[in-house]
């Protein structure tokens, strides 16, 4: 007698929840353990800024920005009564990706069986990529949660369950939307899967024996003869209404968009349509392993034609696609391929991070593969899997070298303690102010001026003789000058310090300290005896 898929293969309810209990203890105390084993990069630095507005202030201010502002808001109030350390405000994401483990297992079990879920669980709880996340002071380990919580709901829903696993894929997706524009890419994967493959296999099913069956099942009949797929489409309206109300507030921030035609950041190319393989090879590499050094990371990517290989071998451990399969394809693959085409127009999309929504469904069918193995073959892969994510987890928490760690904290630290009333701190470039303002005192974070500065036409004033006219007027008449540059690796970034230092040389400045720390270079200057105090400085273009 074949066992019953639903249980799990002999997999008790007791047995799989001490399982999923301990994998929940395991993934907890690999978040928290290695929580400070680094400082704020940009991001989170900027998450900090950004929270510790006033409400109306943010909703203004971030309608301007990448992301909307559900993720700001609730890590405003968290603020509020756990404060603004790195500890503490890590322990914002870090709660949400605890809480993605048992509500993992709770999905892919709903969706296959328990067997099922506590790989998937499994998965999440050891997942350097996961961890790494949850230790970030941004949205993702959100995304994480209502991406699961809108998968599993749909779920139950189409499956005529009741009416409160809509309410809870609306909230669910509504959230999700709110959190992160990507979650787009998820619910469209699963539109594809409702009004396609859903509503076909149902119509067919429901054809009186004898009658032709049509080849395709337009959307527009699905939804009149399908209840299901009304309630679906009325679901996804009631979640569409707060990105209703926000997104005419970021559309009139036409700026926002200029990444369609032009590059994000200042000194960033411009989009350019291209296969950008290494960059793609990175997402699947850096979801599987973490983040590493960049000679490491350059052995993952070489691997890339094994990393094929294990796709097309577990697509053989699927004896057929069922729809429960073709329900995570249509929201994981189909999500990531989306995204992926709009990464052949603006790479920067092309980043693990961005996927982590549609990943979802990815880690549910990489459970499933495992769980279709023999025995033998399952406890193999799950040592194997064990060790590797022992090895990448050490690794990632404790080289300094790894690509995505900046020394901010240190080298902000270095500055803070030999600050002194009337120095002067140039910053490169002038996005990165989020940095100081964190780590420096209030009195040195008056002395920053960002570099360059913008002209009345929105233009970067980067010339030689533009920075030179404009450096007169911020380093005026002091004596000490700090230059702290970051994103040394984008070349007019780079320039823009060679041209900075270049003026304070010749502007009789001498070079009194250079330090260079992870992702981030600290110089001092102190006036020469050729420069006089009280006379304005020499414009040298």
């Amino acid at each position: 007698m074949r066992p019953d898929p639903r249980t799990g293969e002999g997999l008790s309810r007791a047995a799989a929840f001490l399982i999923v209990a301990s994998l929940t203890l395991v993934g907890a105390a690999l978040r928290i353990a290695t929580i400070d084993t680094r400082g704020f990069w940009l991001d989170e630095t900027t998450s900090v800024r950004q929270a510790s507005w006033g409400i109306a202030q943010m909703l203004e201010k971030m309608a301007g920005n990448v992301h909307p502002p559900l993720f700001h808001t609730l890590l405003h109030y968290w603020i509020v009564y756990f404060g603004r350390s790195e500890v503490a405000v890590r322990g914002f994401p870090i709660v949400w990706g605890i809480v993605a483990i048992p509500l993992m297992y709770w999905v892919a079990r709903d969706i296959y069986d328990r067997r099922v879920g506590a790989i998937a669980a499994a998965m999440v709880a050891i997942s350097p990529f996961l961890i790494w996340y949850a230790q970030e002071a941004r949205m993702y380990t959100m995304v994480l949660v209502f991406a699961l919580l809108s998968t599993g709901a749909l779920w139950k829903g189409l499956r005529r369950r009741g009416f409160g696993w809509w309410v809870l894929y609306a909230l669910a997706t509504s959230a999700g939307l709110m959190t992160q524009y990507f979650f787009a890419f998820l619910v469209l994967g699963q539109g594809v899967y409702v009004l396609f493959a859903h509503a076909r296999g149902r119509m067919h099913a429901e054809d009186p024996a004898g009658e032709p069956r049509p080849r395709s099942t337009p959307p527009l009949g699905a939804v009149r003869r399908l209840p299901e797929v009304a309630a679906w489409v009325g679901a996804l309206l009631v979640a569409m209404v707060p990105l209703a109300w926000w997104l005419p507030k970021v559309i009139a921030h036409r700026e926002l968009l200029r990444g369609a035609t032009g590059a994000f950041n200042y000194g960033g190319e411009p989009p350019v349509i291209g296969a950008h393989f290494n960059q793609l090879i990175l997402v699947p590499v850096e979801s599987l392993f973490g983040f590493h050094s960049e000679a490491i990371t350059r052995d993952l990517v070489a691997m890339w034609p094994l990393l094929i290989t294990l796709v097309f071998v577990s697509a053989g451990f699927a004896r057929h696609v069922s729809p429960r399969t073709r329900y995570l394809i249509a929201g994981g693959v189909g999500g990531a391929l989306a995204i992926t085409l709009l990464g052949s127009w603006q790479p920067i999309v092309l980043e693990a991070r961005y996927y982590t929504a549609v990943g979802v469904c990815v880690v549910i069918l990489a459970a499933r593969a495992v769980a279709e193995m023999r025995t033998s073959a399952r406890w193999a892969t799950a040592a194997v899997l064990v060790v590797v994510a022992a090895a990448a987890w050490t690794d990632q928490s404790f080289d300094p070298s790894s690509v995505v760690k900046w020394e901010n904290r240190e080298a902000m630290a270095l500055v803070a303690a030999r600050y002194q009333q009337g120095d002067t701190i140039l910053l490169l470039p002038n996005f990165v102010t989020s940095i100081p303002e964190y780590y420096l005192p209030p009195d040195a974070y008056a002395a920053v001026r960002a570099v360059p500065l913008y002209g009345a036409k929105g233009r970067p004033r980067n010339s030689p003789a533009q920075l030179a006219q404009d450096l007169v007027r911020q380093v005026g008449i002091s004596r000490r000058v700090w230059v702290v540059a970051t994103w040394q690796e984008t070349p007019r970034i780079a320039l823009d310090r060679t041209l900075v230092t270049r003026w304070l040389t010749a502007e009789s400045y001498v070079l009194k300290q250079d330090r260079k720390f992870r992702r981030i270079r600290v110089t001092l200057y102190e006036v020469g005896t050729q420069r006089g105090f009280f006379l304005n400085p020499v414009v040298r273009p």
